[in-house]
């Protein structure tokens, strides 16, 4: 019994040290304190999905008006892999609000004068802005967190200081991105003061061909951000459908084991039980030789000690 109770806990994984002290000392109540390590070593398993967890949140802090509060960075968390993730999502929302830029005519890497900004749609800049926002609001603050966090480790200085050159690079990016919406804005508000000379006619005309270049930018910004949640979800549908197999998967091999070892020890209680059969068989054979070889030494010391008493019976005998 108790080496098929022994067995049962060894076939059982523990998510935290808790459940394992649990498990040790269950196997120490069989076997002695002594025995635990024959029969139990306890290996940590890693449960929370990193990845899943770094996708929903490049995907919250694409809302300029979200809460920073909900994206915290905790000290238990993987800061390489967080870090890694978000930067990669940070410099594709840069990549698209210089797209946004670049399809006006504009060069990102150059000021921006009157006529240039006067081909941006309100619709793109708005999605500059929002852009923008969202770096400074989040994405920013977020990784210089978890850059921090990897940074007191002095066993990964060397790739804090690679994490570190990036973030100086967004950060002139970014500085770069603000520095446009301003001139945005002031070549917008001297346009706006032109416009006031225009005849009415010249007015719809222009209202007409910003309305639809707004349409425009719109429906596209608006496709574009339809593929991004679509591929998003199907990246996390993904991870948890692997998760779920490989949890599957593991969860059949500890049965299989546990079953092994639940036969190997059936056996091993048979095969004790008939060498104690046999041991005891032995005994009895033993002892019952014993018995007779005493009889006989009794019956042969009895006839002995009868020829001495009566010689003459001993002659007649011979």
């Amino acid at each position: 019994m108790a080496a098929q109770q022994t067995v049962s806990l060894t076939g059982m994984t523990p998510i935290n040290d808790g459940q394992a002290n649990a498990i040790a000392d269950a196997i120490a109540a069989l076997n002695g304190r002594q025995n635990v390590s024959r029969y139990f070593q306890h290996t940590k398993v890693e449960i929370p999905d990193e990845q899943g967890i770094i996708s929903m949140e490049n995907i919250g802090m694409t809302d300029p008006k979200g809460n920073p509060a909900n994206f915290r960075v905790y000290p238990d968390q993987n800061h390489i892999e967080h870090f890694k993730g978000h930067i990669q999502d940070a410099a594709v929302s840069m990549q698209e609000a210089q797209q946004a830029l670049q399809s006006a005519g504009v060069n990102p890497q150059a000021p921006t004068r009157g006529q240039e900004a006067s081909n941006i749609s309100e619709e793109a800049v708005e999605l500059i802005k929002d852009i923008y926002a969202c770096l400074m609001r989040f994405k920013g603050p977020h990784l210089v967190a978890h850059l921090g966090f990897i940074q007191k480790d002095p066993s990964k200085k060397q790739i804090a200081q690679q994490f570190g050159q990036q973030m100086q690079q967004l950060q002139r990016g970014v500085d770069e991105l603000g520095s446009q919406l301003a001139q945005i804005e002031k070549a917008n508000q001297q346009q706006q003061g032109s416009d006031q000379n225009m005849s009415p006619e010249q007015v719809k005309l222009h209202a007409l061909v910003a309305k639809e270049s707004m349409q425009t930018d719109f429906l596209q910004k608006k496709e574009n951000i339809k593929l991004a949640a679509m591929a998003q979800k199907a990246k996390l549908h993904e991870t948890m459908a692997m998760e779920r197999a490989s949890t599957d998967l593991a969860t059949k091999r500890a049965k299989a084991a546990n079953d092994i070892q639940i036969h190997r020890a059936k056996a091993s209680q048979n095969v004790q039980v008939m060498q104690d059969q046999h041991e005891q068989e032995l005994d009895h054979n033993e002892q019952q030789n014993a018995q007779d070889m005493a009889a006989q030494q009794a019956a042969i010391a009895q006839q002995e000690q009868i020829t001495t008493q009566n010689p003459e019976l001993g002659q007649e005998n011979g």
